[in-house]
């Protein structure tokens, strides 16, 4: 009997047992399911285009015309899409694809995470502005124009949004955005990571990990920045600046240690550590009461702080802020040294090729 089962068709099987067996299928298998039968093909799909990586465009035309398809059914699936990733910066993308990833749009009421590039900079249009796209994560690198901003307006469950990093000198009004976003957007933004222009429309967001780039134009702009948002957030965990200015330091770390984020605060990064300004720095630490994570820039030490000597700087910060777990130097050559501490002993972990811009570490805490 048990033989015989083996040999019976696909449709002889409750569509129960088929779900179960399309479940724990390997994903390369289940384009082969789809041509078995119709039965089959309704229970592969919705794994199919789960979640959807591609890279090239002849793919990314087939998969995006494939969930068009039968008005659109397909597209409903998508809960991950990635599109444009990696070395497709630099593509040129013809007009007729963007049409197809418009109309795909528009039908992906399930979808939740979204990393998009453009490299043209000039194809906002293509976001659809109704309420039935309800994103939680996007990584999008777009122009920001009118159109993007009303786009980001009508996302209220957004709660991670990483934006490339963008030339406003161009657009922008002094400082500013060319097109702000409307009080109250993004409710639900947690996570931020992008041009410090930007997290300045961010301030009714009940942001908890802030990760911005800092350039020589906007850097004036950042202290009031940062006395804005300690009035308004006292839940902030995670500060990240990349790119931070040396003048900036000391005046930068004492506003957040006179504010309420200084009783928020576990990770703190990147600090672009003096030797003549230490004593600043750590006289500004004494009031971080629970940081757990700093990250210290001394690639522009001559010469370059040893291993024995990032030990003594590491002990020498924990003197002034106990609560330290972690402390982090880049070096020159894009070397960094992760130190950790545990049972009141120090240890660390080296590794190249990184640099603050590659780093996740403030998303950790």
């Amino acid at each position: 009997m048990f033989e015989q089962n083996l040999t019976m068709p696909p449709a002889a099987f409750p569509e129960k047992v088929l779900t179960r067996f399309v479940h724990f299928s390997r994903p390369i298998d289940l384009p082969a399911l789809c041509r078995v039968n119709k039965l089959l093909s309704r229970l592969a799909e919705p794994r199919i285009y789960r979640e959807l990586v591609l890279k090239d465009l002849q793919s990314m035309y087939s998969v995006m015309s494939a969930l068009l398809a039968d008005d659109g059914k397909r597209a409903s699936f998508v809960r991950r899409l990635w599109l444009f990733s990696g070395s497709c910066l630099f593509l040129q993308v013809p007009r007729g694809l963007w049409n197809l990833i418009r109309d795909a749009l528009l039908k992906m009421d399930s979808l939740q995470t979204i990393y998009l590039v453009d490299p043209d900079l000039i194809n906002t249009w293509i976001f659809p502005l109704d309420a039935r796209l309800k994103i939680r994560e996007a990584i999008l690198h777009f122009a920001w124009d009118e159109r993007f901003a009303a786009f980001l307006n009508t996302q209220t469950e957004l709660r991670f949004l990483s934006m490339e990093d963008y030339d406003f000198s161009d657009d922008a009004d002094g400082y500013g955005l060319p097109c702000p976003l409307a009080p109250g957007s993004l409710p639900a933004l947690e996570t931020f990571d992008g041009p410090l222009p930007i997290a300045q429309q961010l301030l009714s967001s009940p942001l908890k990990q802030l990760h911005m780039t800092l350039d020589a134009e906007i850097a004036p702009t950042l202290v009031p920045f940062i006395q804005k948002l300690a009035r308004r957030n006292k839940c902030m965990r995670s500060l990240d600046i990349i790119l931070i200015l040396d003048y900036l330091v000391v005046q930068t770390l004492r506003t957040l240690a006179e504010s309420p984020l200084s009783s928020s605060l576990r990770y703190l990064g990147v600090i672009m550590l003096s030797p003549t300004q230490r004593h600043e720095i750590h006289r500004s630490l004494l009031h971080f009461a629970h940081l757990e994570c700093i990250q210290l820039n001394v690639s522009h030490w001559h010469p370059q702080p040893a291993v024995y000597h990032q030990r003594m700087l590491t002990t020498e910060l924990r003197i002034y802020c106990p609560s330290l777990r972690y402390v982090v130097f880049y070096t020159a050559q894009y070397h960094q040294f992760v130190w950790r501490c545990e049972n009141e002993q120090w240890s660390h972990s080296h590794s190249g090729g990184r640099t603050s811009l590659d780093d996740t570490m403030w998303r950790n805490f």
